[in-house]
């Protein structure tokens, strides 16, 4: 009974201090959170780009650069001793002109897509929904960007490059196990 009445006797000090424990937890909870998903980036990029070499024109970025090399390139890294396939890849951003703001994960991009390639990445995506792309100006969708639009299978899209119609929708990518 006197620990209530010293608890209501000196109402602001209390009310301070167990502001102060809360903050501090939430603080911690949040700074936890954000280093699991740091980690969480870091170890996909590490498996991605330890199983794939990007190559590029001179000047270019794997990053989605300005460079592109013609489709003959394929052929001929495929032919480097200890390559076991390459794919040829094009991406542009899928949003042009967007203000770009500080991120924790990979940014918007439509890219072209050989489903081969997930049989040799490190990094496998699956998909939640739908077929694979079987013919010219089908899509597959990534989770975040079918559910920022409401898409699902079948709908079609308008992207910044033409319409097309929706397919299927990829789950996040998951690490191999």
């Amino acid at each position: 009974m006197e620990i209530i009445r010293n608890l209501t006797r000196r109402k602001l000090r209390n009310t301070l201090t167990i502001s102060g424990i809360v903050i501090g937890v939430l603080a911690l909870v949040t700074m936890g959170a954000m280093a699991e998903k740091f980690n969480a980036l870091l170890d996909g990029g590490v498996a991605y780009f330890g199983s794939n070499i990007q190559v590029t024109a001179a000047g270019g970025s794997a990053f989605g650069g300005g460079s592109v090399l013609p489709l003959t390139t394929v052929s001929q890294v495929e032919q480097v001793p200890g390559v076991a396939a390459a794919f040829g890849e094009i991406q542009v951003a899928a949003k042009p002109g967007s203000v770009q703001t500080v991120s924790f994960g990979l940014p918007d991009y439509i890219t072209s897509y050989d489903p081969r390639a997930n049989d040799y990445s490190a990094v496998k995506t699956s998909f939640a929904q739908g077929r694979d792309v079987t013919s010219s100006g089908e899509v597959v969708l990534g989770s975040d960007f079918a559910h920022e639009f409401s898409k699902t299978v079948g709908q079609s899209i308008d992207l910044p490059i033409t319409a097309t119609k929706c397919l299927h929708c990829a789950s996040e990518l998951t690490t191999a196990t």
